[in-house]
C-alpha cells in the first residue's frame, strides 16, 4: 500500500508541475494551433500531442478494420486528417494499426488511405471527386 501511494504521489505531482508550466507558456487551444506548432517545433509539446494522437488513431483504426471485417481497407476522414497527414509516416500508427495480438495476421495487410480534400464525405455519390485527394497511409 505504501508502495502505491508514493507513485499516486509522485505522479500527482508530476501533473501539478506540468500543469504550473503550462501556465507560463503560450497553450495552443485548437487542432490548427496545436498541428501548427507541432510543424514550428519538432520537440515541443505539440508535436509529441500529434504524434500521440496519431498512434492511438492507429489503433482505434485497427481494432475498428479488425471488429468491421474491413479487408478491403480503411479510410480515415474527417477535419483533422489531412492536417496530420505529414506525421503519419513519422508516427507508430502503422504499428499501433497491426498490433491487434491474435488478429494482427487478418490487418497486416489491409490498406490505409486518409482523405485530404474538405467536402470530400459530402460528395460520396460523386465517387469520382474522391479520386486523387485521397493518400494511402501503409
Amino acid at each position: 500500500m505504501q508502495n502505491r501511494a508514493h507513485h499516486s504521489l509522485a505522479s500527482l505531482r508530476l501533473a501539478k508541475k506540468t500543469l504550473d508550466e503550462l501556465g507560463k507558456r503560450k497553450v495552443c487551444k485548437t487542432p490548427a494551433e496545436i498541428v501548427a506548432a507541432a510543424k514550428a517545433k519538432p520537440k515541443s509539446m505539440a508535436h509529441k500531442t500529434v504524434m500521440t494522437f496519431c498512434d492511438i488513431l492507429g489503433g482505434f483504426a485497427g481494432n475498428t478494420a479488425l471488429t468491421m471485417g474491413a479487408a478491403g481497407g480503411v479510410i480515415v476522414g474527417g477535419g483533422v486528417s489531412r492536417h496530420i497527414a505529414p506525421f503519419i509516416a513519422e508516427s507508430d500508427f502503422e504499428g499501433h494499426f497491426k498490433n491487434k495480438g491474435s488478429g494482427a495476421w487478418y490487418v497486416k495487410n489491409i490498406p490505409v488511405k486518409l482523405v485530404m480534400a474538405v467536402l470530400c464525405r459530402y460528395m460520396a455519390p460523386q465517387r469520382w471527386y474522391c479520386r486523387g485527394v485521397i493518400k494511402r497511409v501503409n
